[in-house]
């Protein structure tokens, strides 16, 4: 496991409207358990368009946090791609745990591992909490 020197916090910025101006590629985020069965989406905007839905079922004792490490993975694949990415997600506890470089959970591991593999090759991920259920078109989409 990487010492919490080798982690960084992750690089969070507050959400404002049309903030999506200033990134190319803008993920939106989402997980939810109804019914005791959990599930997870995550929405790709690139240039303001709709290029990709990913959705997920997934075990029923996951956390909804595994959005966001679904959606850095994603990142990380596609990295060739792009050099700056926004992601949002409703989830502040999900972005405070990311957010902690001492944390022992390995998925907070393994995601901000990534994200420092990431930037590493340029690629600068930022995160931004969006609040669920206020009209914002891409949190709507994912949810």
């Amino acid at each position: 496991m990487p010492r919490p020197s080798e982690r960084s916090p992750i690089n969070l910025v507050s959400y404002y409207q049309n903030i999506e101006d200033n990134f190319p590629v803008v993920c939106f985020t989402d997980g939810s358990k109804i019914n005791s069965k959990v599930g997870l989406a995550f929405v790709v905007f690139q240039d303001h368009i709709e290029t990709e839905v990913h959705q997920f079922r997934i075990r029923d004792e996951c956390s909804v946090f595994l959005c966001i490490a679904q959606a850095v993975n994603w990142i990380r694949i596609n990295e060739h791609l792009f050099s700056n990415v926004l992601i949002c997600s409703d989830s502040l506890s999900s972005l405070y745990a990311l957010h902690c470089i001492t944390s022992p959970n390995r998925l907070i591991v393994k995601t901000q591992t990534n994200l420092n593999f990431l930037q590493r090759r340029g690629v600068q991920v930022f995160f931004s909490f969006t609040r669920g259920h206020i009209g914002i078109y891409g949190n709507e989409r994912a949810d």
